[in-house]
């Protein structure tokens, strides 16, 4: 027994230096570590110009630099969503976290995909983590998701009640007023779903979206010159967008 005991008090000194030597030999360098925010930054601004593939590229340059960037992970890990790789869009978030717990951004991203996915609870939950940071400058964004969420789960009064709160703390969120827009006319309330619409059209008159989505509540309130005059003008805003063919079948059809 005292042997054995002797042999268990020398070996854990030993693991731990072993741990502490391999922690060191896979620590990034100062010049990795700046490396990696160079490719970081530049995939941010990739992503931010809609050059998604650049972005990844960049992104992946980053956490070859240094694996433990955390933001670089959410910029991968968004890039893998939009292109519809969802278990790895996923692992990218659920890696930012690891890496900085208390990262606002990651616990939006990861909440929003979660939605995406129908675990609307756990999505939920995910945007209470971002929304416990006070110092969380978009705050107002996860407080809409959670709205969107909260109304899918048929909690629908709380759903517009954080909805109309995030607008009230960012009366300019575009996709806000889409989210409030959208949930009126689903309720039936179409000329409040008008008056949402057409804020998100004066705030985001560059979107096309933005047309699409007046044109189909001016269908809902049966007035379809109006409807023609919101989808061809999303035509217009879309250019060779694929969009703008979808919006040129909705005002021909209304011709």
């Amino acid at each position: 027994m005292t042997s054995l005991s002797a042999s268990r008090r020398l070996l854990v000194p030993g693991a731990l230096l072993l741990a502490a030597v391999l922690a060191c030999a896979s620590a990034p360098t100062r010049k990795e570590r700046e490396a990696a925010e160079i490719h970081f930054q530049l995939g941010a601004e990739a992503l931010q110009g809609g050059r998604r593939d650049d972005a990844l590229r960049e992104f992946n340059e980053a956490l070859q630099q240094d694996e433990r960037h955390a933001p670089a992970h959410l910029g991968r890990g968004i890039v893998y969503q939009y292109f519809g790789k969802l278990p790895e869009a996923e692992a990218d978030y659920r890696r930012a976290l690891q890496l900085d717990p208390g990262f606002s951004d990651a616990h939006n991203a990861l909440g929003q995909l979660l939605a995406q996915t129908g675990r609307l609870e756990l999505a939920v939950g995910e945007f209470d983590q971002a929304l416990g940071n006070v110092s969380y400058r978009e705050a107002y964004v996860a407080r809409c998701n959670k709205g969107q969420a909260l109304y899918r789960m048929g909690k629908h009064e709380e759903g517009v009640a954080e909805l109309r709160t995030c607008l009230s703390n960012a009366p300019r969120y575009c996709q806000g007023h889409r989210a409030l827009g959208q949930i009126q006319l689903e309720q039936g309330k179409v000329k409040d779903a008008l008056a949402s619409l057409q804020r998100y059209t004066e705030l985001c008159e560059k979107v096309p979206d933005a047309w699409f989505q007046l044109g189909l509540a001016q269908m809902r309130a049966g007035d379809p010159e109006q409807a023609r005059a919101a989808f061809e003008r999303c035509e217009s805003v879309a250019g060779d967008a694929p969009m703008a063919e979808q919006c040129r079948q909705e005002a021909k059809a209304l011709q």
